[in-house]
């Protein structure tokens, strides 16, 4: 999927669609039978957030928290991309409850809040490492 591992969607980086997302769920649903490999460059933020909404979608209306507590159950170290939790969010209707899962135990977590800072920082000191839209 040709999208950074960003997670906000106001600096002109190319972050995932809705379009990417609708198609990750499509994937997820496709092959619900069978074990699914989720991957990407690092296995923490894009990957994380594709299984998130994945596992929320398989786990269905109210039971966000509990997809996310089995993503980190499967993936600790996982920071799920919140461009792509937020657009999940939105394709399964939950409301806001995937994205405030994600929040409330990164919030009770600080090595995740660190992680995420770390990220941001990179990119600060990094920008023309990553894709951006045309000017």
């Amino acid at each position: 999927m040709p999208c950074e591992d960003f997670d906000l969607a106001d600096r002109n980086v190319i972050v995932a669609t809705a379009d990417q997302m609708a198609e990750i769920v499509a994937f997820g649903r496709d092959h619900a039978a069978g074990s699914l490999l989720v991957h990407c460059m690092h296995g923490v933020g894009r990957s994380a957030a594709a299984a998130l909404a994945i596992l929320a979608d398989r786990a269905g209306p109210g039971n966000e928290a509990a997809a996310y507590a089995q993503l980190l159950a499967l993936r600790p170290e996982s920071t799920p991309n919140l461009v792509m939790v937020a657009l999940a969010d939105d394709l399964l209707g939950s409301n806001g409850a995937l994205i405030a899962a994600v929040h409330a135990y990164e919030a009770a977590t600080p090595s995740k809040t660190i992680r995420r800072a770390n990220r941001l920082a990179y990119y600060e000191d990094n920008k023309s490492s990553y894709a951006h839209h045309p000017a």
